[in-house]
């Protein structure tokens, strides 16, 4: 009766740790899901998709607490220089919005680089431009 009693309580503590294994197992995957698995946790933020300004991309600078957003976007080629011409735009929740060129006039040029680099919670957005033949900025 005593190997019985012996083998019958290995088992037991056999089941147990394959028990405990299983749930450690399943804690881990939770951490750290296999590759291609879907995460069990659902996110606590999402990807939106700002649009661009008629180039192929568009770079996002800053984020105020209102969740309005400022960047800037490529809108082509500049001939003079070959790189591209930047706009600045804001995004406020429901669409991209071009902030248009800058037209200094004793610069007699529009400026071929215009960036939002900042918004405070105002909704008062700070950038920089630079002109298509030199880059001093203003």
């Amino acid at each position: 009766m005593l190997p019985l009693r012996a083998a019958l309580f290995a088992l037991g503590v056999l089941l147990a740790a394959l028990f405990a294994l299983d749930v450690l197992r399943d804690a881990l995957d939770s951490l750290w899901p296999a590759p291609g698995a879907p995460l069990r946790v659902p996110p606590r933020y999402r990807l939106i998709d700002l649009g661009v300004l008629g180039g192929s991309e568009s770079v996002a600078s800053a984020i105020n607490e209102k969740g309005q957003i400022v960047g800037h976007g490529g809108t082509g080629k500049n001939p003079e220089t070959n790189s591209p011409f930047l706009r600045a735009f804001f995004w406020d929740g429901d669409r991209s919005r071009d902030l248009g060129t800058s037209r200094d006039t004793s610069w007699k040029k529009n400026f071929a680089s215009i960036r939002a680099t900042g918004i405070n919670n105002h909704g008062q957005i700070v950038g920089t431009a630079f002109r298509a033949s030199n880059k001093n900025g203003c």
